[in-house]
């Protein structure tokens, strides 16, 4: 076997090790993402029966409700989860029906908006890992790394990580990962020109 020949062999077996990562991530965020979008459907759904139950458990001091912390069980201080939803009765919408769930004061409706948001940053994730998945499989089942097929991909998968990077990081870090796409794009087609005048060669 030659040395070219080994070296590929070595690209291929490093893809399939971050593509069965990828796979496994794939797989987690879909259940995540599944358990986000059912809870905040099911948590509006629930309305005023949900809100009762917030309130019944600040009540009995097992919620704080300028936090929402949690407690176990009331007895042991070790928080579950704080989340910082703020009053119902400070956000508005255009949609009437929202409108009025939030003038009532309905805690059902935050914890829903507030899980339909994680839904969203895990669904842009699960896009982003898919993306990954695929461009390691194309370079697994390709002759080289440089072809225009997985440089395609990567352009798309670096355009979603500039965007996630915006909404969740900031401007900042949005030019420094826009900038490193960029880079790495150029590499990569470098890499093409010079397996193209390789196999040219050949």
């Amino acid at each position: 076997m030659s040395t070219e020949n080994e070296k590929l062999l070595k690209v291929k077996k490093s893809c399939k090790a971050v593509k069965l990562v990828a796979l496994i991530l794939l797989i987690l965020g879909i259940v995540g993402g599944v358990l986000a979008l059912g809870s905040s459907i099911a948590i509006f759904a629930m309305g005023e029966k949900f809100d009762n139950t917030i309130l019944e458990a600040e009540e009995k001091g097992y919620i704080n409700s300028d936090d929402i912390e949690a407690s176990v069980g009331g007895v042991l201080n070790v928080s579950i989860f704080k989340v910082n939803l703020g009053d119902p009765t400070s956000f508005t919408s255009s949609i009437p029906a929202l409108q009025a769930r939030f003038d009532a004061g309905s805690l059902s409706t935050l914890y829903s908006i507030y899980l339909l948001a994680i839904f969203s940053i895990i669904l842009i994730t699960n896009i982003v890992i898919l993306l990954i998945y695929l461009i390691f499989r194309n370079i697994e089942h390709e002759s080289t790394p440089f072809c225009d097929k997985v440089i395609r991909k990567m352009v798309v998968i670096f355009i979603l990580l500039t965007l996630v990077t915006v909404f969740t990081l900031g401007t900042g870090f949005a030019v420094l990962a826009g900038l490193m796409s960029w880079a790495i794009i150029t590499i990569m087609e470098y890499g093409k020109q010079l397996q193209i005048q390789s196999d040219e060669t050949l």
